[in-house]
């Protein structure tokens, strides 16, 4: 699984302990929760609101999404 953030690949950076991806139809909000091992990975990035991001495993891409929160 590769973590894309800011069109950079942090996933040597990071351990991803889940990635769960919402595809909702209907033209709703996708949503993806992400959950990493290290909160300092987190603040080190310096998130904010509508950063990049997208997960990639395989042939499967969340497509970009949008930063949210971090909680």
């Amino acid at each position: 699984m590769t973590l894309m953030y800011e069109n950079t690949d942090m996933t040597p950076y990071c351990n991803i302990e889940s990635a769960i991806f919402y595809d909702r139809a209907g033209a709703k909000c996708d949503t993806l929760e992400l959950r990493l091992s290290d909160s300092a990975v987190w603040a080190q990035w310096k998130p904010q609101a509508d950063d990049m991001i997208e997960i990639i495993d395989g042939g499967y891409r969340t497509g970009i999404m949008y930063l949210r929160a971090v909680m």
